[in-house]
């Protein structure tokens, strides 16, 4: 890039529109259906980022070696924090200690950090119950809901794999396919 500090800038100030766009929506819109459906899409576009994010650079920071470059190797962890604005919440829980299990299961499982995989299936199963209504369970409901049950019980069995693209992979086509019966019951005419 020619000019790379005019591209941050203009990635800052973008940043910056959302979150006022973001807050005003926050503290403006009525509490109905349609803010609702805004926030089911928030989760899911989160959680969907979230896990492509991971699928990509997990891979590559599993497989570097601590011992060559130590500066480097830290770095790629907190810029992975970085990347999943989680930097802070993670120092919160554990310090400035980064040691990559901790931070593979902060941002799969923390059930308090608003990016992390278990908060934004746990969100989206939120939005997804009020806007059914009580008692009513659909078909996103179902798949979200098993999912759910994965990051809350299964959390161990997962973290001994050595390898996270086969989770991770699972959770972007659960993802997928509760996208389609979202369309499929809601959106189609």
């Amino acid at each position: 890039m020619p000019d790379l500090p005019a591209f941050r800038d203009a990635l800052t100030a973008t940043q910056k529109g959302l979150f006022t766009i973001l807050g005003a929506i926050d503290h403006t819109f009525t509490r109905d259906e349609t803010w609702r459906f805004l926030k089911l899409g928030e989760a899911l576009e989160r959680l969907f980022r979230t896990t492509l994010v991971l699928r990509v650079k997990l891979p590559a920071l599993l497989a570097a070696e601590p011992r060559t470059d130590l500066p480097l190797y830290y770095t790629q962890w907190r810029t992975l924090l970085r990347t999943l604005s989680s930097l802070e919440n993670y120092r919160r829980r554990y310090g400035a200690r980064l040691v990559p299990q901790l931070v593979i299961a902060f941002l799969l499982f923390d059930p308090n950090s608003p990016r992390s995989l278990r908060y934004g299936v746990a969100a989206l199963k939120e939005c997804l119950e009020v806007i059914a209504g009580p008692g009513n369970l659909t078909a996103p409901g179902r798949l979200v809901g098993r999912l759910l049950a994965d990051f809350c019980y299964d959390e161990e069995e997962l973290m001994r794999r050595p390898d996270f693209a086969v989770v991770l992979d699972h959770v972007a086509a659960e993802l997928s396919k509760m996208h389609d019966t979202l369309a499929t019951q809601y959106f189609v005419t």
